[in-house]
């Protein structure tokens, strides 16, 4: 059998942390979203603050599909560029 040089590994120091901070930031904007929706006593015109990553909007939710949201001044915001969202009484 022929001999095979070994292969150099460098050796972790440190923790790695993956991103996991972005990740749950994700899941939890999107559980927002769903606790927004299954309200029973509002379904339809959802008074919220949305804050993206450019603009921050103080109206009313009137759909939802499962990339983007959709506004009572027509405006169409994807999910993935909201980055707080509030329910306003």
């Amino acid at each position: 059998m022929k001999k095979i040089p070994k292969i150099y590994q460098n050796s972790i120091n440190k923790k790695i942390n993956n991103n996991r901070n972005i990740c749950y930031i994700k899941e939890q904007e999107e559980n927002n979203l769903d606790t927004i929706f299954n309200d029973k006593e509002n379904f339809y015109n959802i008074r919220v603050i949305i804050t993206t990553k450019n603009k921050t909007y103080d109206t009313y939710i009137i759909g939802r599909n499962k990339e983007s949201i959709l506004l009572m001044d027509n405006t169409i915001i994807n999910i993935n560029e909201i980055t707080s969202i509030k329910r306003k009484n």
